[in-house]
């Protein structure tokens, strides 16, 4: 309305000027107009104004349109997201939309007539100043970047791109925000320049001084979530310019990470302290703004946290978001190598601390592995190879395992007057055979004198018995003659009851003679046991006195209390129930007896607890209550009774 307003003034103007020119006196010489001339004159003025009326209505719609238009340019120039400015060459702004403005932080009324190097960091202003030169005497497109200051903010950093303007008078400046892209360009830098060399504890103290210095938080740590998932502790921490020394076990509820557990990012810009106030390491910095992101593991589970904390509200956290998503994956890929590191040094020090040998094969049979214990035991077995008597008859040993495709084989060898059980495991994945070795001289010496002892036993036992069984037949014999006697002599009645008594009189010394077997029996079995109290047990005593560690200890007593049990009613049924077991067999029936758990067992005996599975079975098989409902330990009382 208004432009319409303005053109409808410029008409009455033009008309008033008309009309003053027409009222001026007819100059002399003009000629007089007739009737008719002056009716066409008047037809031709008339359709003449019509002529200009259409002229100055097309006037008006084209100025309306183009008015229209820079109005529709302007807002484009005003609100378009990159900053334009137009520079005299001495780089004072002459124009600026908004988006220039808001970059540079100062009113548009207050910034034109200012130069623009006045707001650039001081580094870049010489360097502006020659790119402007350059720019108007070059005549051609030139492109830059440059750090903006900006009040209560870090610097910003700019890419300019400047064009001469067609009359070569001023120059045009386009700018673009690329600080968010610089940081997470700088995060990839710090990624690559990291590598894998500088990992563990470093990587973290490097990772969390970075984020510090890069996001301008004031506290910055990484935590390990632990196996209960309510607990977490710090690895590395950064606060006021300095490492964090001591490694805190906090609890996760009271935390702000316990929101971005299972969400991945949890961000609060401002007030985190009176959100989360059970958090003490909140309210000890006077947190105002936490920012944090979950590390995952390769399995998908929750393994850590990054946490950055500030002291002042921060309106954008876009970009601590991005930088934080990028340096994730390897700060969790770091801390799940630790945790398998420190896996595996805590695995591996089993066989080295182990004191029994423990040997590994190749699939070549050559020796690429010996614990400290076999390297003591066993000095000469890398050079000897498979001439050494740890390896004795190897080839029926891997005949065996591709016969049976066993992945477990045990068997005993005589290495230098010692005797060693050896239990060997065929490792399919890496293909090597791992042997577990155990010295067994003192039992299997215990074993051989046990059995000598039996053996004498039982032969005189036979002996009684052979004895026993011709005084019965010669018994027998007498009382069938006698029977014939009494069939032939009924006549002689007195005499039959002479036979009768000396008859009882037999029977009786036969009672004598059982009972008598039964006293020698009874003797040769105090004979045993004082043969042991003489000639075992006081070794035994005197070792028991002397310097043992709890391994030796714990095998001296098991070998008491099977010296008493040989003694005891329930080895005496033992030996005629389990004369089928072997001596591995015998040792682990016994250990179940007296009350010992599977893994008690394998402990004391150096076994596996699948071995000591595997003797338990074939226990229960020989003693025939292998599916039967019964315990093992019970039947094995019940044998004593």
């Amino acid at each position: 309305m208004k432009k319409n307003r303005t053109t409808s003034g410029e008409g009455n103007d033009l008309r008033r000027r008309a009309e003053a020119k027409l009222r001026t006196p007819a100059r002399k010489g003009t000629p007089v107009l007739t009737a008719e001339e002056a009716q066409r004159i008047v037809h031709e003025l008339q359709v003449h104004q019509v002529e200009l009326e259409m002229q100055n209505e097309e006037l008006r719609q084209s100025r309306a349109e183009l008015e229209s238009g820079l109005e529709r340019f302007t807002d484009l120039y005003d609100f378009a997201p990159v900053g334009y400015m137009s520079l005299g060459r001495d780089g004072t702004i002459r124009q600026v939309n908004l988006s220039g403005t808001g970059m540079v932080g100062v009113e548009r009324a207050r910034l034109l007539g200012r130069r623009f190097g006045d707001f650039l960091d001081e580094p870049d202003r010489s360097r502006f100043m020659a790119f402007l030169e350059k720019v108007f005497t070059n005549r051609v497109k030139e492109e830059s970047e440059v750090a903006l200051r900006k009040r209560g903010r870090g610097p910003l950093k700019l890419h300019l791109t400047a064009e001469l303007s067609q009359d070569g008078h001023e120059c045009r400046l386009v700018m673009m925000d690329i600080t968010e892209l610089r940081q997470i360009e700088n995060a990839q830098s710090f990624l690559l320049q990291c590598g894998w060399i500088t990992s563990g504890v470093d990587f973290f103290r490097t990772l969390v001084r970075y984020l510090a210095e890069t996001l301008d938080m004031d506290h910055v740590r990484i935590d390990r979530l632990e196996e209960s998932g309510l607990t977490a502790t710090t690895v590395a921490g950064f606060i006021d310019g300095k490492y964090t020394t001591d490694k805190r076990t906090y609890e996760m509820k009271d935390a702000p990470c316990v929101d971005s557990l299972g969400k991945g990012i949890c961000s609060i810009p401002r007030d985190v302290r009176n959100l989360f106030p059970r958090d003490a390491s909140l309210q000890e910095t006077m947190a105002e703004c936490y920012i944090g992101i979950t590390l995952w593991g390769s399995r998908g589970k929750e393994i850590g946290l990054i946490a950055v904390i500030g002291r002042k509200p921060r309106v954008d956290t876009n970009l601590a978001v991005s930088v934080l998503k990028m340096v994730s994956i390897r700060a969790a890929g770091e801390l799940e190598r630790n945790q398998v590191a420190i896996e595996m040094k805590r695995l591996a020090s089993f066989p080295i601390l182990n004191p029994n040998p423990i040997v590994e094969l190749d699939a070549a049979n050559n020796v690429i592995f010996c614990n400290p214990a076999a390297e003591q035991a066993l000095p000469d077995l890398h050079q000897r190879g498979l001439g050494h008597p740890w390896l004795v008859e190897w080839e029926a040993v891997l005949k065996s395992h591709h016969e049976s495709r066993a992945s477990l084989i045990v068997r005993e060898v005589l290495v230098d007057g010692r005797w060693y059980q050896q239990t060997m495991h065929f490792v399919e994945d890496s293909q090597c055979i791992r042997i577990y070795g155990m010295d067994i001289t003192e039992r299997k010496q215990a074993s051989d004198a046990l059995r000598i002892a039996y053996a004498m036993v039982e032969e005189r036992v036979a002996e009684r018995t052979e004895e026993l069984v011709k005084m019965n037949r010669d018994l027998e014999n007498e009382i069938l003659n006698r029977r014939l006697v009494e069939s032939k002599l009924t006549v002689k009645t007195e005499e039959l009851k002479v036979k009768a008594l000396g008859l009882a009189e037999s029977n009786t010394a036969l009672k004598v003679l059982l009972k008598q077997r039964e006293t020698d029996k009874e003797d040769l079995e105090e004979k045993v046991v004082l043969n042991i109290n003489q000639l075992i047990i006081p070794y035994v005593e005197k070792l028991k006195r002397g310097t043992l560690d709890p391994k030796q200890k714990t095998y001296l007593n098991i070998l008491e209390s099977n010296l008493d049990e040989i003694v005891s009613p329930f080895a005496r049924s033992l030996s005629s129930k389990f004369l089928r077991l072997s001596h591995t067999e015998l040792e682990v029936a016994n250990l179940v007896r007296q009350g010992k758990k599977t893994k008690e067992i394998a402990d004391n005996m150096n076994l596996a607890e699948c071995t000591i599975d595997f003797h338990r079975n074939n226990i229960r098989k020989k003693l025939g209550i292998k599916h039967k409902n019964i315990g093992l330990r019970t039947y094995l009382y019940s044998l004593q009774e």
